[in-house]
């Protein structure tokens, strides 16, 4: 992979964790909600309806956010992978003078330099 990919596993790790903050948030409302449902005064079977509702967004937007989580380690972890390979790379080619990669003549061709 080059850098831009490396670029995008970074941005798609930073736009899960925007992701996760968002749904934590909403969790929260939600949280809210369910207190304000717990001090009404309606009846007891609407109040419980509607609470057991809330708690199942909850317990979805939890598992949301473990999700996110997961993947973001995930991206975390091909973006170091990638890190270190070209860090290696490049310890070869000055270690041994080599070197590697690919370059476009003049003349428009393309060759492969190893």
């Amino acid at each position: 992979m080059n850098a831009s990919s490396v670029s995008s596993i970074s941005y798609t790790a930073a736009a899960r964790t925007v992701d996760t903050n968002d749904l934590e948030k909403q969790k929260s409302r939600l949280q809210a909600e369910i207190r304000q449902w717990q001090e009404s005064k309606e009846d007891e079977k609407t109040k419980t309806l509607k609470i057991t509702q809330l708690q199942m967004q909850i317990e979805q937007i939890e598992r949301q956010i473990a999700e996110r989580k997961a993947e973001s380690k995930s991206a975390q972890g091909a973006s170091s992978s990638l890190n270190g390979n070209a860090e290696a790379a490049s310890e070869l080619r000055s270690l041994y003078g080599v070197n590697t990669g690919s370059a476009t003549n003049p003349n428009g061709t393309f060759d492969v330099r190893i």
